[in-house]
């Protein structure tokens, strides 16, 4: 199974990439709850006003990712913040180029990027 796109900033994007090389299979795509919001869905989500979702640099998940996360991800500007129940958690992404993103629906799309991605599963925009 491919999972949902998974929707980042660009150098959220980036190191999650480097996280499911280096975590060889053990992050994917498929265990993404929830990533990249518009404010749309995200006040439909019941999201915070001014959630990471909106830019690109949260992340819900779970499974062997979410394990891989919990004991590596701040490695990669991946921190954990709070549980979402046994087995499952959010992330904010605080490394390098973090809180620079506009809002998901102003992204600028770039095909180049999609057509590599696609093939995990994911979706890496590029912050006009």
């Amino acid at each position: 199974s491919m999972g949902r796109p998974v929707v980042l900033s660009q150098p959220a994007a980036a190191q999650f990439m480097q996280m499911i090389s280096d975590s060889k299979g053990q992050v994917t795509g498929a265990d993404v709850a929830s990533s990249g919001r518009s404010i749309k869905h995200n006040a439909k989500v019941g999201g915070h006003e001014n959630s990471v979702h909106l830019y690109g640099e949260g992340l819900d998940v779970s499974g062997s990712t979410y394990k891989w996360m919990l004991k590596n991800g701040i490695k990669y500007g991946w921190k954990y913040k709070y549980s979402q129940g046994p087995g499952s958690g959010h992330f904010d992404y605080v490394g390098v180029g973090s809180g620079k993103t506009a809002h998901v629906q102003c992204w600028d799309w770039d095909a180049r990027v999609l057509k590599v991605v696609r093939l995990v599963g994911f979706v890496a925009p590029r912050a006009i």
